[in-house]
C-alpha cells in the first residue's frame, strides 16, 4: 500500500463517520442533515472514487444505526448508491467550478450544488419508498413534501459552509 492510498482510505472513513454523527442532528431538527454536505466534501476533496465510497458507507451507517431501525434492503441499497452519488457530485463540482473566491456568486453556486446533490438522493429514495410501500401517488407526493424541507435546508447549509471546501482541501494536502 502506498501512503496516498492509506491517507485516502483514512479520510474516506473519517468523512463517512462524520456523516453518520452529523446526521444525529436530525433527531433534534427534523429534515436538517449536514451529512449531505460532508459527503459532498469527501468527493470534492478526495475525488469521485473515494467520495462514492465515503457516501455509500456514510449512508449505510446512517441507516443501519438509525434509532428508528434500518431501512428494508431494497431501500437501503438505494440510500447507499445515492449517498455515493453525492460524493461524485462533490468531485464533479471541484472539477467544474473549484472554489477560488468567496464572493456571493460562489455561495449561490454551492447552494445550487446542495440542491442538486440533495435532489438526487431525496428523489430516488422517495421514488423507491413509494414503489415499495405504496399507494404510489399518495406516498410519493407526501415524501416529496418532506424532501423539500431537506432540500431547502441543504441549499442553505451548502451555501454557508462553502469556504470549508478550500480550507479542508488544503489541510488534507498538507497531512
Amino acid at each position: 500500500m502506498t501512503q496516498g492510498y492509506t491517507k485516502s482510505l483514512v479520510f474516506t472513513a473519517l468523512f463517512a463517520g462524520l456523516a453518520y454523527v452529523s446526521n444525529l442532528f436530525m433527531l433534534i431538527v427534523p429534515n436538517v442533515s449536514p451529512a449531505f454536505f460532508i459527503i459532498f466534501l469527501a468527493g470534492y476533496i478526495l475525488g469521485p472514487r473515494w467520495g462514492f465510497i465515503s457516501g455509500g458507507l456514510g449512508f449505510f451507517l446512517i441507516s443501519y444505526f438509525s434509532p428508528y431501525g434500518m431501512a428494508m434492503l431494497p431501500l437501503l441499497g438505494v440510500q447507499i448508491i445515492c449517498g455515493g452519488l453525492i460524493g461524485i457530485v462533490g468531485a464533479l463540482a471541484r472539477f467544474i467550478f473549484p472554489v477560488k473566491t468567496s464572493d456571493w456568486r460562489t455561495y449561490v453556486l454551492y447552494g445550487f450544488w446542495g440542491f442538486a446533490a440533495t435532489s438526487i438522493y431525496m428523489g430516488a429514495v422517495s421514488l423507491a419508498d413509494a414503489l415499495l410501500f405504496g399507494p404510489f401517488k399518495e406516498r410519493f407526493l407526501i415524501s416529496l413534501g418532506f424532501s423539500m424541507l431537506t432540500i431547502v435546508s441543504n441549499i442553505i447549509i451548502f451555501a454557508f459552509l462553502t469556504p470549508l471546501n478550500k480550507t479542508l482541501r488544503e489541510f488534507v494536502k498538507r497531512v
